[in-house]
Formats: C-alpha cells, structure tokens, sequence
C-alpha cells in the first residue's frame, strides 16, 4: 500500500491529492497517514518505523532539521520503503547522499547549499506532478493553486480560499480525498469558510492588538502570539502589513512553532534564523520550534520572548 505524509500546507495537500490521484489511475491502495510539521517529528517517525511492507511518500517536508535522521530512516527501512521524498527548501550535498542510500527517488528542488545552483522555484506540488501526472488536468490544477499560495503570488481566488479552508480546522484527509477526485470546491466548503472567516478576523484583532516589537542591529521584528486558526503564512503577512515598521514578523503558536516572514527589500536570512530554533525554510519565510517550552501563552510568553530574544541578540552580535 501507498502510504503518505505531508506537510500541512496546500503545497503539501495539494502534492497529496496528487499522488492519491495517480494511486487510484493504477488501481493501487492508497492511503493517508498522516500531517507533518515541526513539533510532531518524533511521533510521526515512529509511526512511520510501526508500519509493515508499505510504500511511503514523504511530501513537503525538508529533512535538514530531523535529530538522529539516518537512525529513522534505518527503522521506516527495515519494514518499508520510503519510495519518493520531496521539498523545495534549501538542502546540502551530505544530505542528499545520506538520502539516497534508504530513499528510492529524493526529488528536491530548493538551493544547494554552498553551491551556484540555484533554486529551481518548483513547490511540492509541481514536484509530484511533473514525476507521476504531468499531463493530468487535475494534478496541473492542483500544483497551480499550491504555487499560488507558496510562492505568495495570490492572483488565484480559489488558491486563497482553498489556504483559509485548511486553516478552518476541516477534516484535512477528506479534503485531500475530494482534491484528488477534481472536487476543488463545494457548497459545504463554502460554509465551513464562511464561519471561518468570522474567527478570522477576531484571531487577527488579538494578534495585532498584543503584538510586541523589538530592534535587532538594524531589523525591526514583530512578535505575537497568534490563535492556532492562523496560517503562519497569514498571521506573518497581516503583521507586515499592519506595521509599516516592522522588517520582520515573529509569529509564535500554542504548540511551540514559530515562523518568520521578512518584507520585501530586508535582507536578512530567515533559514539561518529558522536554524537557530531547530527549524528551516526560504530566505524570505522560515519556521522552527520553541524546544524549550512544550507550551507558550500569553501567561508564559514574557518568559517565552526574553529567551528568543536572548537567541536573536547573540546571533546578531555574534
């Protein structure tokens, strides 16, 4: 059976449904495992290293940041096969060999690091549907709304509602499911948007109206605490929107992530950051966690931003 994990970002649902898609034209079984992301890598490895004689595909997610990796890539290995594994984030030569000795096909299209190669700007989503349905109506679609929303072009009004719909809490593997079928949008998603959107706008009152700024050298950033109903992506734009000032936006969460999003024309380096709090990214946008608090609110989060603060201080002075 076809087993896939993925980030949870229409870039990682979008290459999901895709694959999903190409599983059901082979008369394959299919199915979805699970949803990656920053603070649950433990959990969802093992859960991987659990399963007995599946094909996995591990979709949108960087492997950079993992602890003790070649160690979970021997235990997925041991009953599995780990057959494709793509991300468009920044990756090194040492871990695409390291990858290549357990991983069928490593499909990465980010910038190789300490190289001139540049960054072929193909997300997840493109990845998959070059490999497995290059022709397909669907899966063109499909990468065409991911690129939307990754690369922050929002000219496509479906790309935009599709990204709130994720956030709204839907039920994210029966989205992925109705995605691969061609079913891009329907009268329930629209409800479910609609009550969204509502919530929406409360979360962006609190996130603006707390919201705390701090120099460091010659960047402004901005930190807030935002309800968990925010993209990062979102609460990181609407802080950079809303303060002229601000060069980059901090955006913490309940379950310890943190995400940076830099304005245009800044010229610091968001990965290098993001790699200060075990996390990865684009130059532009980045995000990682709190590893030393499992939970950050409004109660902790003087403690939670004096330790950040003590991080971007000695990495600036460094």
């Amino acid at each position: 059976m076809y087993v896939i994990y993925c980030s949870e970002q229409l870039d990682g649902i979008s290459a999901a449904a895709i694959v999903l898609r190409y599983a059901r034209l082979r008369n394959s079984a299919c199915r979805v495992g699970g949803f990656l992301n920053y603070t649950n890598i433990e959990k969802k490895f093992q859960e991987m290293a659990a399963l007995k004689g599946n094909l996995i595909f591990i979709l949108d997610f960087p492997p950079d940041q993992i602890e003790n990796f070649e160690q979970k890539l021997k235990e997925i290995s041991k009953h599995n096969k780990v057959v494709y594994w793509n991300s468009h984030h920044p990756y090194t030569a040492e871990m695409l060999e390291l990858m290549k000795k357990y991983v069928h096909t490593v499909d990465f299209s980010g910038k190789l690091k300490n190289s001139s190669k540049p960054e072929q700007m193909l997300c997840s989503a493109d990845l998959v549907a070059k490999k497995f349905l290059p022709v397909d109506s669907v899966a063109l679609n499909l990468k065409q709304l991911a690129r939307d929303i990754e690369f922050w072009i929002r000219e496509d009004e479906r790309a935009i509602k599709l990204a709130d719909l994720i956030s709204s809490g839907i039920n994210k593997k029966e989205l992925i499911s109705n995605l691969s079928r061609g079913v891009l949008w329907s009268e329930n998603f629209e409800k479910q948007r609609t009550e969204y959107l509502e919530k929406k706008q409360k979360a962006f009152l609190q996130l603006i109206g707390k919201l705390q700024v701090k120099q460091y050298v010659n960047y402004k950033f901005g930190f807030s605490l935002a309800s968990n109903i925010l993209s990062s992506a979102d609460a990181g734009d609407k802080i950079l929107n809303t303060h002229q000032a601000v060069d980059v936006s901090v955006v913490l969460y309940r379950n310890g992530r943190i995400s940076f999003r830099r304005r245009d024309g800044t010229k610091t380096d968001l990965t290098k950051i993001a790699e200060l709090f075990d996390g990865g990214g684009h130059a532009y946008a980045s995000g990682g966690r709190i590893k030393a608090f499992k939970n950050i609110s409004y109660e902790n989060l003087d403690k939670v931003l004096f330790y950040i603060d003590r991080v971007l201080k000695n990495w600036f002075l460094r």
